[in-house]
């Protein structure tokens, strides 16, 4: 039986506290939750709209217009809100922002992503900081550093595999050199 979200109920006489009119959990098979703010909510099928959300556990969420911290499923369709991190199978965002994501196939529609570790990534009018994956199809994706092992569409990044190989090693030479001058600097003063 679907749970939908229900005003916590209150005695007049009790002191009110700063959770007062917030439930902390909601174990079920199936949570609907509008206008709401909830700590955790752990089902097989997760519906909030207009909502903030600590964290969800499911096997299917679909999220609008909401804020949320962690997000744990198999599918996930986010729409509208904002998010801390997600660990999805398939992961869907249309117009929303993702601090961290890890997911095997994700599909963005204007949308944002900080740090992405993905499978298989479609981007669509997109901006992503760090992006990691196997394959990226993008239009219009503007990322700061791609890591792919193939890249198909119209993609501007910053610094791309070849390029961040690269920077990794002039770092690593130009670290080991300082080590060295400054161990040559300090032999020489014993």
């Amino acid at each position: 039986m679907p749970i939908t979200n229900r005003p916590k109920a209150t005695d007049p006489d009790e002191p009110s506290d700063d959770t007062a009119g917030k439930e902390n959990e909601v174990f079920a098979e199936a949570v609907n939750l509008t206008n709401s703010s909830i700590e955790k909510v752990q089902a097989e099928l997760v519906r909030v709209n207009q909502s903030s959300v600590s964290q969800i556990v499911a096997n299917e969420v679909e999220f609008r217009q909401g804020a949320v911290n962690h997000i744990e499923a198999q599918k996930v369709d986010f729409d509208s809100g904002a998010v801390l991190f997600i660990d999805a199978d398939t992961l869907t965002l249309s117009e929303g922002a993702i601090i961290a994501a890890r997911s095997n196939n994700l599909i963005v529609n204007d949308g944002s992503v900080n740090t992405l570790y993905t499978g298989n990534a479609e981007l669509h009018d997109a901006k992503a900081g760090l992006l990691a994956a196997r394959q990226v199809n993008g239009k219009n994706l503007q990322s700061t550093i791609l890591l792919a092992g193939k890249v198909e569409g119209q993609v501007t990044t910053t610094l791309d595999t070849p390029r961040a190989v690269l920077a990794g090693l002039v770092t690593g030479i130009a670290a080991g050199m300082v080590i060295f001058a400054g161990n040559l600097l300090t032999k020489g003063k014993q």
